[in-house]
């Protein structure tokens, strides 16, 4: 009877002392094992559905190192491999090429230029040497310097009632035309180049007046147009140190025409024509002449006008 009932006591100490860590965890397994979960997808199984043996399959992460640090460019040494020393080819000569290749080579010499016309020589000349020059043509007096040139005229030209911008002239002369071959202008001025015409400038107050004239009226044939006209062309003919043109030692080049021959007398000196002749069956049909040619003594102001105090007196009644 005692046994019995310090057995009963013992029994419900155990119910009444609660459950250890060990229990606890147990408990945990249990619980985890009966319910699904997520990692179940990553156990291999066999075909069978037999599990023989249970994989858990952990896919590999990298651990976490330490910060990276900003690198500068910094040029790293080029590494490279040893290889095996291999033989140099020479070049093959070129004389030893056999003549049945398919290619060939052909020499260019680099340095060679086409061969230019004769006239070439004086463009040359005239290039060098003359920056301005003037003549005497049909009477008229020429001074020219780049694309304009003054004319003064043998006899002046005149005009009636002639209306400049406040005022109007019953009787206008004109001795002195300004010619611009870019501008396409001609413009005449009573400038008194000789005493009658210098009387009739200041008896009609006509100094300064600007009168614009037909520009094509006053364009003639330049020494140096002829030359430019037929600086691509090679003469029929040419003879030098035979001719000489007032007293210019020239060199004559021979053109055939369709129905005609040129021929050009050019100066030596200056590689301008001084004369030009066009003939039809050896009979002269045109004569340009060029007298009193210089070089090099018109100055820009030659060739715009100046008002009637611009003028010296050295250069008053040129005529």
């Amino acid at each position: 009877m005692r046994f019995t009932a310090l057995f009963f006591l013992a029994l419900l100490c155990i119910a009444c002392t609660p459950p250890s860590k060990t229990q606890e965890l147990a408990q945990q397994l249990v619980s985890e094992r009966s319910e699904p979960s997520s990692v179940h997808s990553l156990i291999d199984t066999h075909p069978d559905n037999t599990i023989n043996e249970t994989k858990l399959v952990v896919s590999p992460q990298p651990l976490p190192g330490p910060p990276v640090e900003q690198i500068p460019n910094i040029s790293l040494p080029l590494i490279i491999p040893a290889v095996e020393p291999t033989s140099v080819v020479q070049p093959v000569p070129e004389e030893n090429v056999s003549e049945n290749e398919s290619f060939s080579t052909i020499a260019v010499d680099v340095t060679q230029t086409p061969k230019r016309a004769p006239l070439y020589y004086f463009l040359d000349l005239f290039a060098k040497k003359v920056n301005s020059y003037q003549f005497t043509y049909n009477g008229n007096y020429y001074a020219l310097k780049g694309t304009k040139y003054r004319v003064v005229l043998s006899h002046p030209g005149t005009a009636r009632e002639v209306t400049f911008s406040n005022t109007t002239r019953r009787q206008f002369y004109f001795d002195t035309v300004y010619v611009d071959r870019v501008a396409k202008t001609a413009t005449g001025y009573c400038e008194g180049r000789t005493s009658n015409v210098n009387h009739q400038c200041a008896t009609l107050e006509l100094y300064d007046l600007a009168y614009s004239l037909p520009f094509n009226d006053y364009l003639i044939v330049l020494p140096e147009d002829w030359l430019l006209s037929y600086l691509n062309r090679d003469p029929s003919s040419f003879e030098e140190n035979k001719y000489y043109v007032s007293d210019h030692s020239t060199i004559l080049f021979t053109f055939n025409e369709t129905n005609s021959i040129t021929e050009l007398n050019f100066d030596q000196s200056t590689g301008l024509v001084i004369r030009a002749d066009q003939k039809v069956d050896t009979v002269l049909v045109n004569r340009y002449d060029y007298k009193d040619l210089a070089a090099n003594k018109v100055r820009d102001g030659d060739v715009i006008h100046r008002s009637k105090s611009e003028i010296p007196s050295e250069e008053t009644f040129e005529r």
